[in-house]
């Protein structure tokens, strides 16, 4: 069985006449003082943990099913683990299953 890895870089590289590279706003802190203020909310969880493997940094996914949002929240790159920033933010978040 083949793995591949999709990444953006990739993606732009070999997807159709039409695609580029974007990027969106992300609001960056200490790392320490940004973890906080998501683990000091109860309805707070980390529901996925990964590594960016063009960045080599973490990233984790938290989700409030109160407030139905999420963020991902990665460590900035070039800030050796000092500097942590929330890349996304959804809201009326709703489970969805897939095979």
């Amino acid at each position: 069985m083949m793995t591949a890895l999709l990444s953006t870089v990739a993606l732009a590289q070999t997807a159709p006449e039409g695609a580029y590279m974007s990027s969106k706003p992300a609001a960056c802190m200490d790392t320490t003082a940004l973890f906080k203020k998501f683990t000091d909310d109860k309805n707070e969880q980390v529901i996925f943990k990964y590594k960016d493997p063009i960045h080599n940094t973490l990233g984790y996914i938290f989700y409030n099913p109160v407030m139905k949002v999420v963020h991902t929240v990665e460590l900035a790159p070039a800030a050796g683990g000092n500097k942590a920033c929330v890349i996304v933010f959804g809201k009326d978040v709703k489970a969805t299953t897939w095979k």
